[in-house]
């Protein structure tokens, strides 16, 4: 200590220089974006206690015999496993400081020991350990910092599987300075600092040991390492250290529990296990229950509100318009579908009234005739397409797996869906996405669901492009083409996965169009709003196309989840913090609008609410195809439990309830649960018959 304060007054002036020039620093680079809040008010104040820190750290300088350097390398492998704790929680935008969970500081800080240690077992020596374990640490939190202001929620141990898919939209996005950048860097500097003073230290007395003698260390840290681990995340105890994840929200489960064991939770409750009672009898009595019931209750009547005959109709379209063609008789029980998966396509209102300058979405929401409309539930918010696109086309729920990325983990062989169900009954199948092909893995994934052609961005010449995407209008002239190319009488499924209302929204490269008009400071909302007018007016031309059109068609477009606007203007909405809402409460934020429309008569009707996994169903019945088991054991499911979600469920009189609740659907859950499992996990032992249609 005495040799500390001696360095310390004999580099004075050094060491005032070094200070002004950090605290000016500072100042400059918090002022651009200070706002008078307590927690900026606190990220302020650390600011500048660290860029103390920092000074003093520097000035350290180690002495001592060799007996003491075990116990100073110990001083600094603790304090680097303080420092990378500290600076990771800052970067997440944790509550841990705020809430002062002692108990989970301790776990995170034994973990991050453990990953210290483990380096160090490789490496041999403290200060390198530090710099290369602090280093991949800090640069990790700073990718999680800009994914969670992206996207409005942490990295995911799962989202190993969309590092293409991020990095193929990352351009798009705009990387800005922030407090909690500012003061986890200073953190980081601190950690680089004391590694460096303890270097020359370490190394005057650093002697190689033998093999044996590492090999020793690493079962001893290995064992204590999976003591712990069982310890906390698998025995017993587990339930007094109260860890749980919750899928319907994420980011309040790593802000109470800290980045690096709520991590560790996910991955322990990611562990996939068959339902209980599941087996091969038990599947084939269910198919054998849903395939001689009689008089089966269904989404939309026991013929479906759109069920056609066989007539004589001459149709095609040309680009010119409407062209008489030769008339032929055709079934007309296949309707072509057209379904349009549209980006980030929300009404935020579902949350709580807003004023606009105008309707963004006036055409969408004024059709009426030959429409059923309603609220649709998707499995998440603001990113994660792939997991609504998945649960629509094979009408498998996320419930079963909801800590997982079905497309990259489960889709890796030929797999039963909507696609199958459409192909048995004659149709070709179309899928488009104005984007990398490569995106979610769907090059391959599509094949397997029986895709017969995709078309990626490279299949669109001289498309309109709007903030570097695609625009609506161009993906739905595609959708036109595709249907204008296939012979008369053929039926056609087009499934359109648009990117044009895609994140982040603050790039100020579209007019603004719609605005809000109760708040100025909302900028990403104004654009996402202007976008949702492009979108409507696109959509407007589509339906106006089909209007002329004689074949029948359906056209059904949905949102795939609501999308990444800033959380303080969710808050307003809300009118109180993400983190205190009700189950029930953060529902909404699973809302999107889905419009199903139709050139010819079908029975009007609004839809209170539907998640995602039923739409197919819905879709099937109101064309009036053929359901296979599976669709028409989902079709009676509907009628009592309208919303399967990855965090809960809703019943039809509107009551939310989780799944660890025994209620009278509980039974009913599980034999879902048994279904699907059989369906995405069966392999040799599917039931084939369940996806087979009659």
């Amino acid at each position: 200590m005495q040799t500390w304060i001696a360095t310390v007054v004999k580099n004075k002036k050094q060491n005032i220089i070094a200070l002004v020039v950090l605290y000016l620093a500072v100042i400059l680079c918090t002022g651009l974006f200070f706002e008078d809040t307590v927690q900026e008010t606190a990220l302020f104040i650390a600011a500048f206690v660290w860029a103390t820190l920092l000074v003093g750290v520097y000035n350290l300088s180690f002495t001592g015999t060799q007996k003491q350097v075990k116990g100073i390398r110990m001083v600094c492998f603790c304090a680097a496993t303080l420092l990378s704790f500290f600076g990771t929680e800052i970067l997440n935008d944790n509550h841990l400081f705020e809430n002062t969970y002692i108990l989970y500081w301790i776990l995170n800080i034994i973990l991050y020991l453990f990953l210290y240690l483990c380096v160090n077992i490789f490496l041999h020596r403290t200060w390198l350990c530090m710099v290369v374990t602090g280093s991949v640490i800090y640069a990790f939190g700073v990718v999680n910092h800009f994914v969670l202001c992206f996207r409005g929620g942490p990295i995911l141990p799962w989202d190993i599987y969309a590092v293409q898919t991020a990095i193929s939209v990352s351009g798009t996005y705009r990387l800005s300075l922030s407090a909690p950048l500012i003061v986890s860097g200073l953190i980081f500097a601190n950690l680089l600092v004391l590694a460096l003073r303890l270097r020359p230290f370490e190394m005057q007395w650093y002697v190689p040991r033998k093999a044996r003698y590492y090999a020793k260390k690493s079962v001893g840290v290995a064992a204590l390492a999976v003591s712990c681990f069982y310890l906390i995340f698998i025995s017993p105890a587990h339930s007094w250290f109260n860890l749980e994840m919750y899928p319907w929200r994420y980011q309040y489960s790593y802000h109470r529990m800290g980045y690096l064991v709520a991590s560790v939770e996910n991955i322990c409750e990611s562990i996939i296990i068959p339902p209980t009672g599941y087996g091969t009898k038990k599947v084939q009595q269910l198919v054998a229950k849903v395939k001689t019931a009689q008089d089966a209750p269904s989404l939309t009547g026991p013929e479906g509100t759109g069920a056609l005959t066989e007539e004589t109709v001459p149709v095609q379209a040309t680009p010119e318009g409407i062209q008489p063609q030769s008339t032929q008789t055709q079934t007309t029980a296949t309707p072509n579908l057209i379904v349009i998966m549209n980006e980030s396509m929300a009404d935020l209102e579902v949350i709580n009234s807003f004023n606009t300058s105008d309707e963004p979405l006036a055409f969408f929401n004024s059709l009426t005739e030959n429409t059923i409309r309603g609220n649709l539930y998707t499995p998440t918010i603001g990113g994660g397409t792939c997991n609504t696109e998945y649960e629509f086309l094979t009408g498998n729920s996320l419930q079963l797996f909801p800590h997982a990325t079905p497309y990259q983990q489960f889709v890796t062989s030929p797999s039963k869906s909507l696609v199958s169900t459409l192909k048995q009954q004659g149709y070709t199948a179309l899928a488009v996405h104005p984007y990398y092909d490569t995106g979610w893995s769907r090059n391959k994934v599509y094949p397997f669901l029986g895709f017969d052609t995709f078309y990626s961005s490279k299949d669109f010449r001289r498309p309109t492009m709007v903030r570097g995407y695609i625009s609506d209008i161009s993906s739905f002239k595609k959708d036109i083409e595709l249907f204008e190319q296939k012979q008369p009488g053929e039926p056609l499924f087009i499934f359109n996965v648009t990117m044009q209302n895609h994140s982040y929204y603050d790039t100020g490269k579209i007019k603004q169009t719609v605005t809000l008009t109760d708040y100025d400071q909302f900028r990403d909302v104004n654009e996402y709003l202007s976008l949702l007018r492009m979108t409507d007016e696109a959509f407007m031309h589509l339906i106006s196309y089909f209007k002329k059109v004689e074949e029948p068609t359906l056209i059904l477009m949905f949102g795939d989840h609501q999308p990444a606007v800033s959380d303080d203007f969710i808050e307003e909405l809300y009118g109180k913090p993400l983190d205190e809402l009700t189950d029930e409460e953060n529902m909404r934020r699973y809302i999107t609008p889905f419009v199903l429309w139709a050139n010819y008569d079908i029975e009007e009707k609004e839809i209170d609410a539907i998640s995602a996994n039923y739409l197919s169903t819905l879709l099937l019945e109101t064309a009036g195809l053929k359901l296979t088991p599976y669709n028409s054991f989902l079709s009676q499911m509907y009628d009592t439990i309208p919303v399967v979600g990855i965090g809960g469920y809703m019943s039809a009189d509107r009551k939310f309830y989780s799944y660890e609740d025994k209620t009278p659907y509980t039974q009913m859950l599980n034999e879902y649960s048994i279904l699907e499992y059989n369906n995405v996990f069966g392999g040799l032992l599917q039931n084939k018959t369940a996806f087979a249609v009659n």
